[in-house]
Formats: structure tokens, C-alpha cells, sequence
């Protein structure tokens, strides 16, 4: 699911399949990056979303 909040920004929620194929149906719109907002409470917190992403959610992404 992709929520719509300012021109240019947008939220990704759903399933770790749901968000890699929304940010894979991004690039073939012509995508050339992404910026995602990873900030947690603790360092530790946002070091752990990090790494979750890059190994659940990244692989998933059409190359």
C-alpha cells in the first residue's frame, strides 16, 4: 500500500513482498533512487530496521 503524503513523498506499508513490489513497480515508472527514512527511538532500533530491510525487503526488489 502506498500512501500519498506531500508532492514527492509517499509512505510504503504492507508485507515485506507488498513493499519490495511497489518500490520494483517505481522503477520501471522511471525511478532513479529512493530515500528511505529508517529513524528509530535508539540507534540500536534503527540499526535493526536497516538490517531487516536490506535482508527481507532489498532481495525481493527487482534488479
Amino acid at each position: 500500500m502506498v500512501e500519498a503524503r506531500a508532492k514527492n513523498s509517499m509512505i510504503l506499508a504492507g508485507t515485506r513482498r507488498e513493499i519490495a513490489d511497489e518500490i520494483s513497480r517505481l522503477g520501471e515508472r522511471g525511478l532513479d533512487f529512493l530515500i528511505i527514512n529508517m529513524q528509530c527511538a535508539t540507534l540500536d532500533a534503527t540499526l535493526e530496521r536497516m538490517a531487516r530491510f536490506a535482508d527481507d525487503v532489498r532481495p525481493k526488489v527487482a534488479a
